[in-house]
């Protein structure tokens, strides 16, 4: 990567680290998200300003099937992290401490899915997208998707100090985002499985939370980490479908 495509990770970077700081340490919510919706605009503008197609820089050129992809990519993240949860309540992994009346529940849940949609998006154009567009050719995707996984792990600093078991998970996870970009070259597909992950995690956290019930090896994490790599050759194959639907 070039000097100017260091620096403009570095400044992405920068602003992301301070919207979660914002939310983290003064829990200002209008901070946080103001900050969040900055970061695609940076990321456009630092294009355009080198002479970049803007808008594929950040992963979010229109056509080629995009809505339909963040749809798919929207409900399957749905099924595969809902599912997890499923089983960890089955498996008294978890337990569901309050439940809400229905309406309040839709009502909250409309509220977070909203609510996570910029920091999902900022996130994969600071980890996902902004790399992949300054990835040099001589290196593999592989490598880029390794990468941009570390990325991804140490993108979650309030994180990193919380014990393997969510290193790993979040390894994990980066991989499983960073593969079907890949694939489809956009960001559509990974950004509607990140923006569903980060819904089942606030329903789970903020609208009928849970508790963890045990302190064995195989926790309800563990359980999630081993669903997200199964769903990993799911996404491979459903985005690469995708592909070639839109491109045939």
């Amino acid at each position: 990567m070039s000097i100017k495509a260091v620096t403009g990770f570095v400044v992405l970077f920068g602003i992301y680290q301070l919207a979660e700081s914002a939310i983290y340490y003064q829990n200002n919510i209008p901070l946080f998200l103001g900050l969040m919706a900055l970061v695609p605009c940076v990321a456009y503008t630092m294009a355009r300003l080198q002479g970049r197609d803007g808008l594929r820089e950040t992963g979010l050129a229109p056509g080629r099937g995009g809505a339909g992809r963040l749809a798919i990519g929207l409900g399957l993240g749905l099924v595969v992290y809902f599912s997890s949860f499923a089983l960890s309540l089955a498996l008294g992994l978890e337990q569901v401490i309050a439940v809400p009346p229905a309406a309040a529940v839709l009502k909250q849940a409309a509220i977070f899915a909203a609510g996570v949609f910029l920091p999902s998006l900022a996130e994969d154009i600071v980890t996902r997208a902004y790399i992949y567009a300054h990835w040099p050719p001589k290196y593999s995707s592989t490598a880029f998707i390794i990468f941009s996984a570390m990325v991804y792990v140490l993108n979650h600093v309030h994180k990193l100090t919380n014990g393997p078991a969510i290193l790993v998970y979040l390894l994990v996870t980066g991989i499983s985002l960073a593969i079907p970009l890949v694939v489809t070259r956009s960001l559509w597909y990974t950004l509607g499985v990140h923006w569903a992950c980060n819904i089942v995690y606030r329903i789970t956290t903020d609208v009928a939370p849970t508790k963890t019930i045990g302190s064995g090896s195989f926790t309800s994490l563990t359980l999630l980490t081993l669903v997200v790599a199964l769903s990993i050759p799911l996404h491979w194959y459903i985005a690469d479908k995708s592909c070639k639907r839109h491109t045939g």
